[in-house]
């Protein structure tokens, strides 16, 4: 998605195609904050209900390139740290050296944000949007895209969820259920 700005577009502020822009940061810690999680370590819990459609955080770090990012990871994948998010181009944002509390973010195989990519006067960002309500002392999840076949991680996103995929960055399998006209549709 790429945000209107004031050479693209006539409406000035008031344009809602400004999302990112008029994203007050300071309403953050307002919003959300950085919590112990049991049996994921740190995560950011919600400190306010938090309506569907809303930005939550934006994800910053070091944007680098695919060649930077392959000679970080060796180190990265010994030391358990994942905070690369891919951009596109073959560009990446790396939080793990500089980076703000979207780097908290736990994955959940059933997360109550996505991860939106937009380009801001020509900058590629990343924020993370609520799919569902969030109430108070909900921890904020999305799903990792981690490459499985590079990067096995088991998930602990919650023992006994039915939707939980073992690994995370698996993508659900459609199962084909019957209608009742017994025509096929895929759920």
């Amino acid at each position: 998605m790429i945000e209107c700005n004031e050479s693209t577009c006539s409406i000035g502020s008031d344009c809602t195609n400004r999302r990112l822009t008029n994203f007050q940061p300071k309403r953050v810690i307002e919003t959300v904050e950085i919590s112990e999680v049991p049996g994921r370590g740190y995560g950011l819990v919600s400190k306010a209900k938090l309506p569907c459609n809303t930005i939550v955080i934006e994800y910053i770090g070091e944007l680098i390139t695919e060649s930077e990012k392959q000679n970080r990871w060796a180190k990265y994948q010994s030391e358990n740290l994942h905070y690369v998010m891919s951009l596109t181009g073959g560009f990446y944002i790396d939080a793990t050296l500089k980076g703000n509390w979207a780097r908290f973010v736990n994955h959940s195989c059933k997360p109550n944000c996505i991860v939106k990519r937009i380009i801001v006067d020509r900058k590629p960002r990343i924020v993370f949007i609520t799919v569902t309500e969030i109430s108070v002392e909900d921890q904020i999840t999305i799903a990792y895209d981690f490459d499985p076949s590079e990067n096995p991680q088991g998930c602990l996103c919650g023992e006994g969820l039915d939707n939980c995929l073992g690994i995370i960055g698996l993508k659900p399998k459609t199962v084909k259920k019957r209608k009742r006209s017994d025509e096929m549709s895929e759920v």
